[in-house]
């Protein structure tokens, strides 16, 4: 049996501490102490100065040591010891706390043991309760890993169904129709509509929802146009949901065709509810809006584009209408045209539509953070921004810039694009409003070209111009909390006016 020397002294015999061999870190056994066996003692000159010789080789090894990077003073036996955030791992070789390690296994497993609610490394050495998406335990109400945190949906691939609701929650997967053509190649009208077996078109999902099937409807991103929708009343459940499955802008297609809408919702009898979400609705010629809405219909239109219309891109007539987060360009006629009924309307953009941008007429609602840009033509002699005829309705932290039009003896192409509304921190250069802050300048991404599609209004974030006519300027956001980007709003002291909002 070997004899260790451990640093006593005439009182007493203090033992190394040694850490048992198979304690991994982060491990829930502790650490122990183990003492050596003592060594008779010897004369008082010769026990102090092994001790001295002891006590310079130990300071000496501490400071030769090289320990791992984010290392704290803290000592430790297990990883439960290290309640500091960060530094929250036991060190099997210095027993003192430190930063995790994310390319080490072995610290997924010591944040899991000593901090279940944050059982993951993250970047920045902490223990985090996600990195990704399936590291979150609810996968129905907090589905979404972002920022290293488990949250509500926001986007469709948060969701193992493929439907992110507007509350935020997924789906479930047995409540869903699944609708995929299969870049054009898938056949026959005969499939389940199951995630293994979907339906090609979604008149195909309709049809069954009618029969008794799932309201649910969730499209797959392809590269080949899924046909025109016409739902109904009547005909099937109360709440129909069309949700395309892909996380950019156009990459789920409906397209109207034979001069018919990409999406046409009516009802005569009982009222139905339709949402169409993150969806490309395209229009066809023809004298047919894009997206039109009839009668006991309450619609929304959430985080799409409506383009390249006929006639309109979204006309609702006596519905009940919500927009939010849509793009709406290119058509011929007006952008988003209301007749009759109510709607809340926020985060929108609208350009390139060929008369103006909105039109109402005997409707009421809400209006708020909406960019209305160069929309008309020269030769127009309409209202070419937003037209509330005689209803004075309430235009709300909006822009209002550069439509075009000619009022009828007039010389400014600008002046005729507000009419018959009331304003509310709205920007514009038309000259002619009362209530209105009038700019002669708005710095947009990209506000020319020949191709719609590729234009875009989003403020820059750098300009002098806009930081004195828009960015954090409104410090009543009521309830909308993202932007047309479903970007935090605000980003800032105060939101940003318009549909986009700058993030810092």
């Amino acid at each position: 049996m070997h004899n260790h020397r451990g640093l006593d002294s005439d009182a007493n015999q203090v033992g190394r501490v040694q850490r048992p061999i198979g304690v991994a870190e982060g491990a829930s056994s502790g650490a122990y102490l183990t003492p050596w066996a003592p060594r008779p003692p010897g004369r008082p000159s010769v026990r102090m100065g092994l001790a001295a010789a002891a006590l310079s080789a130990i300071v000496g090894a501490i400071g030769s040591c090289s320990t791992p990077a984010g290392n704290s003073y803290i000592s430790c036996h297990t990883v439960k010891e290290c309640t500091t955030a960060s530094t929250p791992i036991c060190d099997a070789e210095s027993l003192l706390c430190r930063a995790c390690i994310p390319s080490r296994q072995a610290d997924d497993t010591a944040c899991r043991n000593g901090h279940p609610e944050t059982p993951r490394c993250g970047p920045s050495g902490v223990c985090v309760a996600c990195m990704i998406n399936k590291d979150c335990p609810d996968q129905v109400q907090k589905p979404a890993c972002r920022n290293y945190t488990c949250g509500p949906c926001q986007q469709a691939t948060d969701c193992l169904s493929l439907i992110c609701s507007n509350d935020g929650s997924c789906a479930q997967i047995a409540d869903v129709a699944f609708v995929d053509n299969k870049n054009g190649s898938c056949q026959g009208a005969t499939h389940q509509g199951t995630m293994a077996d979907p339906y090609c078109q979604i008149k195909d999902a309709l049809a069954a929802t009618a029969a008794g099937g799932k309201s649910l409807i969730s499209v797959a991103v392809s590269s080949k146009s899924y046909d025109a929708v016409k739902i109904v009343g009547g005909s099937g459940p109360s709440t129909i949901t069309i949700s395309g499955a892909g996380t950019e802008l156009g990459s789920v297609v409906i397209e109207g065709d034979n001069g018919e809408p990409a999406v046409a919702v009516s009802s005569t009898n009982e009222k139905i509810t339709v949402v169409l979400r993150n969806l490309d609705l395209v229009g066809a010629p023809g004298i047919y809006s894009v997206v039109q809405c009839n009668d006991k219909v309450d619609l929304s239109v959430t985080g799409s584009r409506v383009h390249d219309g006929g006639k309109n891109g979204i006309e609702s007539v006596n519905c009940q209408l919500t927009v939010d987060a849509v793009r709406i360009y290119n058509t011929n006629n007006i952008g988003l045209s209301i007749s009759g009924g109510s709607y809340a309307v926020s985060n929108v953009m609208l350009w390139r539509n060929y008369v103006a941008g909105i039109a109402f007429s005997g409707s009421t609602g809400t209006l708020r953070f909406a960019t209305v840009a160069n929309n008309g033509f020269p030769s127009n002699d309409k209202v070419s921004g937003i037209d509330c005829g005689t209803g004075m309705n309430l235009v709300e932290s909006s822009i209002v810039y550069d439509n075009y039009s000619r009022p009828l003896g007039g010389t400014s192409y600008t002046d005729l694009q507000l009419n018959g509304c009331k304003l509310s921190q709205v920007v514009t250069n038309d000259t002619t409003t009362v209530d209105g802050t009038v700019r002669t300048r708005v710095d947009f991404v990209n506000e020319s070209g020949t191709d719609a599609s590729k234009m875009d209004f989003r403020l820059v974030g750098n300009s002098t111009f806009n930081s004195e006519c828009c960015i954090d300027k409104v410090t009543q956001v009521g309830s909308v909390v993202h932007d047309i980007d479903f970007q935090k709003r605000p980003a800032g002291s105060a939101a940003d006016i318009g549909a986009f909002e700058v993030q810092k």
